[in-house]
């Protein structure tokens, strides 16, 4: 295995948490964060906490990294398919029979999703306000209720890329004046503005409460000495309510086997502390993106508590399946794909799901005892699916799953790099990311 002061590190096949790096990125929050960081569901959707009990359930939708900038293709099948689960909208391959003279609302008291969550990388490269109506508004122009986000790398990247549009905005702009304005307006023809409290924020909803983390450019919530972001989130684990599910979004992943990023060693050890500080209490779910493909791990605590990390970064920016990120090959067999339930090197985290072939997005069911989560494939060829091509049930109060039904979508023709071999099933302990380089050792970043 090479590893050198000029390169990054292969991971070993199995490995599921990257190498912290040496010189992270931190770009700086332009704006401060108000003393309220807490927006009620109810605040924006009126009556929505009757309907939802009427309903016994909250249903919403979950993806990221969309920014079409590539082509549109992908990221309107896929808010397509999103839109056709509703009670009243018009389904691919069955005949009409809604009249068009008596247009129907959402129901969310029946079912329907009462808003999309996005994880992250809403606009590419650098989340410039010109680019959110040809890669946000226009792709959902006919999403039908609310839209909330997290911000993603690219949402708040301000360094360019070759042939890249010039930046000439603070970080973040374009993410503060969509979904963080001080009041909703139309910037838009259809959709108005969101007023999220701030970049990282918590969505207070019937059933589940969301905490929604911002992991910067490059995988860390606070720069070398500054623990701001960590300490709102250690002190949102401590206040949340016991008697709702409790769900993490944070565009980086914990967990990842692709060939590529890996999973981010910063923003797991910020959970391992932040829960520790909160006695023990862990998120029931962790989500986000980041990754161009879609994979789900099972983590499980050391007192036998059941974790569900979900990777859900295909939702439009890779537009080929050659553009979508691939897990590692197998160098011990021939760089043969795993095709099945996988107990990666670190120990207790296993991969239960995955898909690198086409685009997708989540539909998340939350009730007073059980977290529903299904995938829904969206192939660029053929028929599209209409039953979910993963899904799994958590009991949320004991965080225990108590149902999977797993898909493996592989890329047979997929040329991936060759990796070093495994160091084993378990080998490497869940709090490998802190005995390694930390964000406590990193060197100051000069740029702040």
């Amino acid at each position: 295995m090479l590893k050198t002061s000029f390169s990054k590190t292969r991971r070993p096949f199995g490995q599921p948490v990257a190498e912290a790096k040496g010189h992270p990125r931190y770009v700086k929050i332009p704006k401060a964060p108000p003393q309220n960081l807490v927006l009620p569901l109810e605040t924006v959707i009126s009556g929505i906490t009757t309907k939802l009990a009427d309903a016994g359930k909250l249903v919403f939708h979950t993806c990221g990294d969309t920014g079409p900038i590539k082509g549109e293709e992908v990221i309107k099948l896929v808010a397509q398919q999103m839109e056709a689960q509703f009670i009243g909208a018009p389904k691919l391959g069955v005949p009409a029979t809604l009249n068009p003279d008596n247009p129907m609302s959402t129901h969310p008291e029946k079912g329907d999703p009462s808003f999309f969550y996005h994880l992250g990388d809403v606009v590419y490269f650098n989340g410039l306000v010109r680019d959110y109506q040809a890669q946000f508004y226009e792709p959902y122009q006919f999403y039908p209720t609310l839209i909330f986000a997290i911000a993603g790398n690219h949402d708040g990247d301000t360094k360019t890329q070759k042939n890249d549009q010039p930046d000439n905005e603070p970080s973040l702009e374009g993410f503060f004046d969509y979904f963080c304005a001080t009041q909703r307006q139309h910037l838009s023809a259809y959709r108005e503005t969101m007023t999220q409290p701030y970049v990282y924020w918590t969505l207070d909803a019937p059933y589940a409460t969301i905490i929604g983390l911002y992991s910067n450019v490059d995988g860390s919530l606070d720069p070398l000495g500054v623990a701001q972001q960590q300490a709102w989130f250690e002190q949102q684990l401590k206040a949340a309510d016991p008697k709702k599910c409790l769900i993490l979004a944070v565009h980086h992943p914990c967990f990842s086997l692709d060939d590529d990023h890996g999973g981010y060693p910063d923003i797991l050890a910020s959970i391992q502390d932040a829960a520790a500080k909160a006695n023990g209490r862990w998120p029931d779910l962790v989500m986000g993106g980041h990754v161009h493909n879609y994979q789900r791990f099972t983590q499980i605590l050391g007192d036998g508590r059941q974790i569900p990390h979900l990777v859900v970064g295909d939702g439009g920016y890779a537009d080929t399946v050659a553009a979508m990120h691939k897990l590692q090959r197998d160098p011990a067999k021939g760089n043969a794909p795993i095709t099945a339930k996988f107990a990666t090197d670190m120990e207790g985290v296993t991969l239960e799901s995955y898909n690198e072939i086409a685009g997708g997005f989540g539909r998340i069911t939350v009730d007073d005892q059980n977290l529903t989560f299904e995938y829904f494939a969206c192939p660029l060829t053929g028929a599209t699916p209409t039953k979910p091509f993963d899904s799994f049930t958590l009991n949320w109060k004991t965080q225990k799953i108590t149902a999977s039904k797993p898909g493996f979508g592989v890329d047979t023709k997929a040329k991936t790099p060759t990796v070093p071999k495994r160091r084993g099933a378990g080998k490497v302990p869940q709090s490998w990311s802190k005995a390694g380089p930390s964000r406590d050792r990193r060197p100051n970043p000069k740029s702040l």
